[in-house]
């Protein structure tokens, strides 16, 4: 997430030539985000909780949302 976030701020800076390799990083958000949210669900202490479970639910829901509203807005 760290480099995501770096590379995020100094996109403007970047040569052109890097510009692939700036999308790869921020594709691998999406597998990071399930990747991490597999973990939370698979080994945490609080795993089974119900306010966990309806934050992940929620947060899932809104990464979704998001994700689709991107993707819509980028095929228009």
């Amino acid at each position: 997430m760290v480099a995501v976030h770096l590379s995020a701020r100094l996109r403007g800076k970047l040569p052109k030539r890097y510009r692939p390799l700036w999308k790869k990083v921020h594709l691998a958000s999406y597998p990071l985000f399930a990747v991490a949210t597999i973990h939370l669900l698979t080994a945490g202490t609080d795993r089974g909780t119900l306010p966990l479970l309806l934050g992940v639910a929620t947060l899932n829901a809104a990464v979704l949302t998001a994700v689709g509203k991107f993707r819509m807005a980028a095929l228009a």
